[in-house]
């Protein structure tokens, strides 16, 4: 049978193993509910006229249309930031899995050294 110190080493090395697994699932999955949401919100912005505007005439289409043209291209503006996020947000995803999967493998050669040892 391994020694005392042996399995206690093997034990705490599967603690951590398991640990470091859990907060890379929770993230992985926090950063997946985040992405979700984002693709989600809408980037239109709304154009609300109101009475008095409509009353005003001709006078004030020029102002208008500059307003509708302001608010189009900050639409874009935000459309490329959701983007830019999204991606951002989609390579550190891809990142957490990679590190996840090795920090099953290293949780899985811990708990078969720790059966080993104690098989032993």
């Amino acid at each position: 049978m391994a020694s005392y110190e042996k399995i206690v080493g093997l034990s705490q090395a599967l603690y951590e193993a398991t640990a470091e697994v859990s907060r890379l699932s929770g993230e992985v999955s926090n950063l997946k509910y985040i992405k979700n949401k984002l693709k989600k919100k809408s980037t239109e912005i709304d154009y609300v006229v109101t009475l008095s505007e409509n009353i005003l005439g001709e006078k004030y289409d020029d102002e208008k249309n500059q307003e509708k043209e302001d608010l189009n291209s900050l639409r874009q503006i935000i459309l490329t930031k959701k983007r830019e996020i999204l991606a951002l947000l989609s390579t550190k995803i891809q990142n957490l899995e990679s590190d996840l999967l090795t920090a099953q493998n290293i949780e899985r050669n811990a708990r078969n050294a720790l059966n080993a040892a104690l098989a032993s």
